[in-house]
């Protein structure tokens, strides 16, 4: 969350002055606070009243609807819609309807991770990726190996045996999505 604060305001001036650091902080804490407070008060009230209907097609239009319409705001006040989506799904993820919204929004979010991923795919230049073969080999190599070793390192010392600590660290190392996102800011 603090980098996607930050990012956009070190990327348009080139500077982060403590000041605004310090405002944009308060700001987001602000922020935070009434979002949860307010949502972890209405969010699962309007969401129980709306299954009981027992229409699918409400609850998801309805699921959807305070998603899209917190990221909305988020982005009004100034900050990233993935802040906005995280805080919603954190506030439904409270909710007695959770499996209900889980199996009603899977379909959806296949299709973003798909246009998601392809969307990020198409912004690569091959020209360039070629032009930096060596470079972008050098990094993935780096990354992945840092990657692993820091994950099975982390199983490893909190008591997982070795086997273990090495599948979670493979398995961790290709959950890296957060980066595209903090890239395209």
């Amino acid at each position: 969350i603090l980098a996607m604060i930050l990012l956009p305001g070190l990327v348009q001036t080139g500077q982060l002055p403590a000041g605004e650091l310090a405002m944009n902080l308060v700001r987001l804490f602000i922020f935070l606070v009434a979002a949860v407070v307010v949502g972890l008060l209405l969010v699962p009230r309007l969401v129980r009243h709306v299954a009981r209907f027992g229409s699918d097609e409400m609850l998801l239009i309805v699921v959807l609807g305070l998603c899209f319409g917190l990221a909305l705001l988020t982005v009004y006040i100034g900050y990233s819609a993935a802040l906005g989506a995280f805080l919603m799904g954190a506030m439904l993820a409270e909710t007695r309807e959770l499996g209900r919204i889980t199996r009603l929004t899977a379909p959806l979010r296949d299709m973003f991770s798909a246009v998601f991923f392809v969307a990020i795919g198409m912004m690569i230049d091959p020209h360039i990726l070629l032009a930096y073969a060596g470079p972008v080999l050098l990094i993935t190599a780096v990354y992945v190996v840092a990657k692993v070793g820091a994950c099975a390192f982390g199983a490893f010392i909190s008591g997982a045996e070795a086997r273990v600590a090495l599948g979670v660290g493979t398995g961790l190392a290709l959950v890296g999505e957060f980066a595209f996102i903090l890239a395209t800011l």
